[in-house]
């Protein structure tokens, strides 16, 4: 099916759609430090070390992080989904406000 949108909504869709790329990416790297977080304390409250020595806190962090980063991208725990449900209404309101504010100056200027 063929969708085929009003020239300002259209032109309210390009403009947003960039900013709400970089929210959706800003979004999960949300959702990988909640789990980096969530790795961390539990480690702490189990007791549990990933080996010993003058690094092993900063390997645990790496690890940590890395796991994290990758669970965030191949499992939908909602974090992500929320923000960018909660926020993105708000980047595609300020475009539509600002199309109506555009179209309102052609009108006014024709």
């Amino acid at each position: 099916m063929k969708v085929t949108l009003p020239t300002h909504l259209a032109s309210t869709a390009i403009e947003a759609a960039p900013r709400l790329n970089k929210l959706k990416e800003s979004a999960r790297e949300v959702e990988a430090l909640f789990l980096k977080d969530l790795m961390s304390s539990m480690r702490k409250a189990m007791g549990v070390r990933l080996g010993g020595g003058l690094g092993a806190s900063q390997y645990e962090d790496l690890f940590d992080r890395a796991v994290a980063d990758q669970l965030s991208r191949s499992t939908d725990l909602g974090v992500a989904k929320t923000l960018v449900k909660s926020l993105g209404r708000q980047i595609v309101g300020e475009s539509i406000t600002k199309s109506r504010a555009n179209a309102a100056k052609v009108e006014v200027n024709a």
